[in-house]
């Protein structure tokens, strides 16, 4: 199970969802991500 942000339309908040991730296939690339954030111009709408 993994945790994330996600918004149900471009005008609404960010909430907390969970989903199962599937298994990394032959043509995938895995990457850990080690810091994320999100830019106060992503939440201005543009």
């Amino acid at each position: 199970m993994t945790i994330g942000l996600a918004a149900a339309a471009a005008n609404a908040p960010l909430l907390p969802i969970s989903f199962e991730r599937r298994a990394l296939g032959p043509h995938d690339v895995g990457i850990d991500i080690l810091y994320c954030g999100v830019c106060h111009s992503d939440l201005q709408g543009g």
